[in-house]
């Protein structure tokens, strides 16, 4: 032929056993999978094909989870990402080929990862674990075994979060020298709930009339803009004297959310 799938030595469509690999972690079925896989490749991938690729999965991310932490890293991010789970449960169906097969249910779990940041802007994934929510002893759990691999919690110097459930009892615990700091998009955005929407303008930046609703989505977008310009700044000193004007410039229109914004802002 004048074309070829595999180039010479390939062995395999590696793009198409990542994607494969992304859609059954995603919480496809295995019979969703031969459907998408039919679509792509034109044959029926076996469900023995399926497994036997799962398990190649499991035998790298296994080891992957366990691995021993040789170096501590400055920076750590966490968060919580909720996904889609399937679970085998007790209960049995028949197939239309006569087979009776355990059924799986789709259920709703966190996985509370914990991301590396390193001074050259390196950044991988630490560890994970799936939890049913997130509070304090499944945040504690991670983190202790974090520690369990060789992190050094006295040599983390900064710890990032949205803030959520939990996490900030489990880190001041588990990293008790190690400084705390909000996402600033959470941050940010978390102003929202707080405003009052006091003496909204009638006209816009640009002197056209503004309905209510956009007289809101106006003061919204202005107080996000003037919160993230604090965080622009070059140096700690104009940061804070940006922090200030913001106070100034807002306390008095929103002061609700403006204490929110500056809770804990050192």
């Amino acid at each position: 032929r004048s074309w070829q799938i595999l180039t010479r030595h390939q062995r395999s469509l590696s793009w198409l056993v990542n994607i494969a690999c992304s859609m059954f972690l995603s919480g496809l079925s295995i019979r969703d999978l031969q459907e998408v896989l039919y679509e792509i490749m034109g044959t029926v991938l076996s469900r023995q094909a399926i497994n036997t690729m799962t398990l190649q999965i499991e035998a790298h991310l296994v080891p992957y989870l366990n691995r021993p932490i040789v170096a501590t890293p400055p920076v750590i991010l966490v968060d919580g990402v909720w996904v889609s789970i399937q679970y085998a449960i007790d209960q049995y169906k028949e197939d239309r080929a006569g087979h009776v097969r355990q059924c799986r249910q789709a259920q709703e779990r966190v996985l509370l990862t914990a991301m590396t940041l390193w001074p050259d802007g390196r950044c991988e994934v630490l560890g994970f674990q799936a939890a049913e929510k997130e509070e304090e002893q499944t945040w504690q759990s991670l983190f202790e075994r974090l520690i369990a691999r060789g992190l050094n919690p006295q040599q983390v110097q900064l710890l990032v979060s949205d803030g959520s459930t939990g996490v900030l009892a489990a880190m001041e615990a588990a990293f008790p020298l190690t400084q705390l700091q909000r996402c600033i998009t959470h941050k940010v955005r978390g102003m929202e709930r707080y405003l009052s929407y006091q003496e909204l303008p009638t006209v816009s930046l640009t002197g056209e009339s503004l309905t209510p609703t956009e007289a809101k989505r106006q003061r919204l977008q202005e107080i996000q803009t003037d919160a993230y310009e604090i965080y622009k700044q070059p140096t700690r000193p104009q940061a804070l004297a940006q922090r200030d004007l913001f106070e100034a410039k807002w306390q008095v229109l929103e002061p609700k959310a403006v204490h929110n914004f500056l809770w804990g802002f050192t």
